[in-house]
């Protein structure tokens, strides 16, 4: 929550540098928590959760900018139903461990005890590369806003060239 609220002030730096940086800081932070130490799991979810509250100020405001306004509420539910898809991952995902009872008669060396929880912790890191790996690939481009903001007219007539029809770029482009 304390990320969701001062991410705003960073959102002035561009929202793709914003999501790289802070998929960075996921990724490292979840890396953390592949430790077995219950310390540095704790600092490591601390700033998985402030990444996390950031990308959900961030991700939305870029999707938001780069959609065409006709389609900006299937896009906007598309990345809400994504983030309740990995809520819903985490919850399958939980469906795996024992209960108390069962502890008693399993092993401590058993996978479930000693290292089913790198499973949970390694899975964002993974989600994480994927998004960078896109972001650097296929949307390799700040939004719009960002670049009119910035006054970067050539690289905003691109970008608007990737995602409109060329007959309506100029159109587009005015808008903003």
């Amino acid at each position: 929550m304390i990320a969701a609220f001062t991410a705003g002030n960073f959102i002035k730096y561009g929202k793709w540098r914003m999501i790289i940086i802070s998929e960075m800081l996921l990724i490292v932070s979840a890396g953390l928590c592949l430790v077995n130490n219950y310390w540095i799991i704790f600092v490591g979810r601390f700033f998985w959760g402030m990444t996390a509250g950031a990308l959900n100020c961030y991700t939305p405001a870029f999707i938001s900018e780069i959609a065409p306004n006709e389609y900006k509420g299937p896009f906007g539910v598309i990345n809400q139903l994504m983030v309740t898809g990995g809520i819903f991952l985490t919850a399958l995902l939980g469906l795996a461990i024992p209960d108390e009872a069962d502890f008693k008669t399993m092993s401590p060396d058993s996978f479930i005890l000693a290292g089913y929880f790198r499973v949970f912790f390694g899975l964002p890191i993974v989600i994480g590369l994927l998004q960078i790996l896109l972001m650097c690939t296929f949307f390799n481009y700040e939004s719009p806003d960002t670049l009119n903001k910035e006054k970067k007219f050539d690289d905003l007539s691109t970008v608007m060239g990737k995602l409109f029809h060329p007959n309506e770029v100029r159109n587009r482009v005015e808008i903003i």
